[in-house]
Protein backbone atom coordinates (compact mmCIF):
# COMPACT_ATOMS: atom_id res chain seq x y z
CA UNK A 1 0.00 0.00 0.00
CA UNK A 2 1.25 3.23 -0.92
CA UNK A 3 2.51 5.65 1.38
CA UNK A 4 2.22 3.62 4.49
CA UNK A 5 4.07 4.20 7.73
CA UNK A 6 6.59 1.21 8.36
CA UNK A 7 7.00 -0.27 11.37
CA UNK A 8 9.94 0.26 13.24
CA UNK A 9 11.03 -3.00 13.95
CA UNK A 10 11.26 -3.42 10.22
CA UNK A 11 13.39 -0.84 9.76
CA UNK A 12 15.78 -2.32 12.43
CA UNK A 13 15.51 -5.73 10.27
CA UNK A 14 16.13 -3.72 7.35
CA UNK A 15 19.60 -2.20 8.66
CA UNK A 16 20.72 -5.19 10.43
CA UNK A 17 20.67 -7.42 6.65
CA UNK A 18 21.77 -4.60 4.93
CA UNK A 19 24.91 -4.46 7.81
CA UNK A 20 25.51 -8.22 7.06
CA UNK A 21 25.86 -7.78 3.71
CA UNK A 22 22.46 -8.96 2.53
CA UNK A 23 21.22 -7.43 -1.24
CA UNK A 24 17.84 -5.27 -1.43
CA UNK A 25 16.34 -7.81 -3.44
CA UNK A 26 16.96 -10.96 -0.34
CA UNK A 27 15.68 -7.92 2.56
CA UNK A 28 12.99 -7.36 0.36
CA UNK A 29 11.66 -10.87 0.19
CA UNK A 30 12.48 -11.63 3.76
CA UNK A 31 11.01 -9.38 5.67
CA UNK A 32 8.18 -8.39 3.04
CA UNK A 33 8.80 -4.74 2.42
CA UNK A 34 8.66 -3.70 -1.11
CA UNK A 35 12.43 -3.40 -2.64
CA UNK A 36 11.47 0.24 -3.59
CA UNK A 37 11.04 1.06 -0.10
CA UNK A 38 14.09 -0.81 1.27
CA UNK A 39 15.65 1.08 -1.27
CA UNK A 40 14.56 4.17 -0.11
CA UNK A 41 14.86 3.96 3.47
CA UNK A 42 18.87 2.35 3.15
CA UNK A 43 19.52 5.88 0.75
CA UNK A 44 18.05 7.48 3.65
CA UNK A 45 20.18 5.90 6.19
CA UNK A 46 23.03 6.97 3.94
CA UNK A 47 22.43 10.65 4.29
CA UNK A 48 21.87 10.34 8.15
CA UNK A 49 25.61 9.74 8.81
CA UNK A 50 25.01 7.42 11.55
CA UNK A 51 25.85 4.02 12.01
CA UNK A 52 23.76 1.01 11.79
CA UNK A 53 24.18 0.31 16.30
CA UNK A 54 22.96 3.87 16.61
CA UNK A 55 20.08 3.76 15.02
CA UNK A 56 19.44 0.10 15.86
CA UNK A 57 18.93 0.93 19.61
CA UNK A 58 17.01 4.06 19.29
CA UNK A 59 13.34 4.32 20.76
CA UNK A 60 10.62 3.54 17.99
CA UNK A 61 9.42 7.37 18.59
CA UNK A 62 12.79 8.89 17.77
CA UNK A 63 13.65 6.33 14.99
CA UNK A 64 9.98 7.28 13.01
CA UNK A 65 11.00 10.97 13.81
CA UNK A 66 14.36 10.10 11.43
CA UNK A 67 12.86 7.49 9.37
CA UNK A 68 9.20 8.57 8.52
CA UNK A 69 9.96 12.43 7.76
CA UNK A 70 7.23 13.72 5.19
CA UNK A 71 8.36 15.53 2.48
CA UNK A 72 6.78 18.45 1.51
CA UNK A 73 4.31 17.99 -1.31
CA UNK A 74 4.88 20.97 -4.02
CA UNK A 75 2.63 20.33 -7.08
CA UNK A 76 4.79 19.51 -10.29
CA UNK A 77 4.36 21.54 -13.24
CA UNK A 78 1.64 18.78 -15.11
CA UNK A 79 -0.26 18.64 -11.88
CA UNK A 80 -0.50 22.87 -11.82
CA UNK A 81 -1.58 22.33 -15.75
CA UNK A 82 -4.32 19.50 -14.79
CA UNK A 83 -5.43 21.85 -12.29
CA UNK A 84 -6.06 25.05 -13.95
CA UNK A 85 -8.04 22.73 -16.44
CA UNK A 86 -10.00 20.76 -14.26
CA UNK A 87 -12.57 23.84 -14.27
CA UNK A 88 -13.39 23.66 -17.48
CA UNK A 89 -13.64 19.87 -17.69
CA UNK A 90 -16.29 19.83 -14.69
CA UNK A 91 -17.80 22.68 -17.11
CA UNK A 92 -17.44 20.66 -20.82
CA UNK A 93 -18.91 17.50 -19.43
CA UNK A 94 -22.24 18.54 -17.49
CA UNK A 95 -23.13 20.19 -21.74
CA UNK A 96 -25.08 17.08 -23.59
CA UNK A 97 -22.92 15.13 -25.96
CA UNK A 98 -19.52 16.03 -24.11
CA UNK A 99 -17.76 13.12 -22.33
CA UNK A 100 -14.84 13.05 -20.86
CA UNK A 101 -12.98 10.58 -22.98
CA UNK A 102 -13.35 13.68 -25.12
CA UNK A 103 -12.13 16.29 -22.87
CA UNK A 104 -9.28 13.67 -21.84
CA UNK A 105 -8.33 13.76 -25.61
CA UNK A 106 -8.34 17.47 -26.02
CA UNK A 107 -6.08 18.03 -23.02
CA UNK A 108 -3.56 15.52 -24.21
CA UNK A 109 -3.00 17.85 -27.24
CA UNK A 110 -2.95 21.19 -24.95
CA UNK A 111 -0.09 19.11 -22.77
CA UNK A 112 1.43 16.31 -25.11
CA UNK A 113 3.63 15.29 -21.83
CA UNK A 114 0.20 15.87 -19.30
CA UNK A 115 -1.33 12.71 -17.25
CA UNK A 116 -2.31 9.50 -19.07
CA UNK A 117 -6.05 9.23 -19.19
CA UNK A 118 -6.32 6.87 -16.11
CA UNK A 119 -4.47 9.66 -14.12
CA UNK A 120 -6.53 12.35 -15.46
CA UNK A 121 -9.65 10.45 -14.15
CA UNK A 122 -8.02 9.68 -10.94
CA UNK A 123 -7.72 13.52 -10.54
CA UNK A 124 -11.18 14.56 -11.82
CA UNK A 125 -12.94 11.97 -9.35
CA UNK A 126 -10.99 13.02 -6.48
CA UNK A 127 -10.19 16.71 -7.38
Amino acid sequence: MANKTIDMNKIRQILRMHSQGKSKLLISEQTGVARNTVKKHLRHFNLLRMTIDELIYLNDHDLNKLFNVASPLTPTQREKDLELYLPKVEREVKRTGVTLQMMWEQYKKQHPSGFGKTQFYHYYNNG
